[in-house]
């Protein structure tokens, strides 16, 4: 169906508010705030057939149906004011591209993006360890640390360690006390399930002066059970394994 525009007067865009729209053909077209009969829209890269026509001179400027649903990221531009054969007065509907919206999903998107990004990075940092292998070195250890008696096995006290952030090792030192039976392997889990640290296998008389722990850690106190594993000498076998849980203080 034809219908004829009506071109709004006066032509004062900014007392009446009007607002222009210009269609693919870079004709400009004078929209107003309101009609009282909408009989159809013109929507941005709108790809359904166009039925109507609003004429105006030589102009012919195409248009579809009234959509029950208005696309999110377009917004009301105005009204064509229109007439049809008989003069009834009508109005055809004008939406344009809201680019606050779209630029504000973009921006979202983004952001959540980084914030994906960050979170897998925080969790790979969390659940990938970084492992070290620290020196093991034989060297003389205190009278306390000297186990006189060959039937038993001399372990130290673990139940607190400490670990200062601005050095990569902690202050705890790994031992296996001289005259032990056995060699040793410590193990160390904390509480959530990560493995803090595995050392080395140590003959008696060898310490770990400092582990570097294999989880970078936030300053606070972190529960952990750490696990002594005695082996046969020769055969490296394992013979026994006493637990110990305690607390590590990271600071710094």
């Amino acid at each position: 169906m034809r219908y004829y525009y009506d071109r709004p007067r006066p032509l004062t865009k900014t007392r009446q508010g009007y607002a222009v729209y210009t269609d693919r053909q870079k004709e400009t077209w004078i929209t107003v705030k309101e009609c009282e009969t909408i009989v159809g829209e013109i929507h941005p890269g709108r790809q359904e057939q166009k039925t109507d026509e609003l004429l105006y001179w030589k102009r012919v400027l195409p248009f579809g149906a009234v959509r029950r649903k208005k696309p999110f990221f377009q917004k009301y531009l105005g009204c064509l004011p229109c007439k049809d054969e008989q003069g009834n007065h009508y109005g055809v509907a004008v939406y344009v591209y809201s680019w606050k919206r779209i630029v504000l999903v973009v921006v979202l998107g983004i952001l959540m993006a980084m914030l994906a990004f960050w979170g897998m990075r925080e969790y790979y940092l969390w659940a990938t360890p970084t492992i070290t292998h620290d020196e093991v070195v034989a060297t003389r250890l205190p009278d306390a640390m000297h186990n006189e008696d060959p039937g038993s096995f001399l372990l130290p006290d673990y139940t607190r360690m400490e670990w200062d952030l601005t050095e990569d090792q902690t202050k705890t030192w790994l031992i296996n006390p001289e005259g032990n039976p056995y060699n040793v392997k410590y193990l160390i889990r904390l509480d959530d399930g990560r493995t803090l640290y595995e050392s080395e296998v140590l003959r008696p008389g060898e310490v770990i002066q400092g582990f570097s722990p294999y989880h970078l850690l936030s300053v606070g106190v972190y529960g952990y059970t750490i696990e002594c594993q005695m082996l046969e000498p020769e055969k490296e076998e394992p013979v026994n394994v006493q637990k110990m849980k305690g607390e590590l203080q990271v600071y710094g």
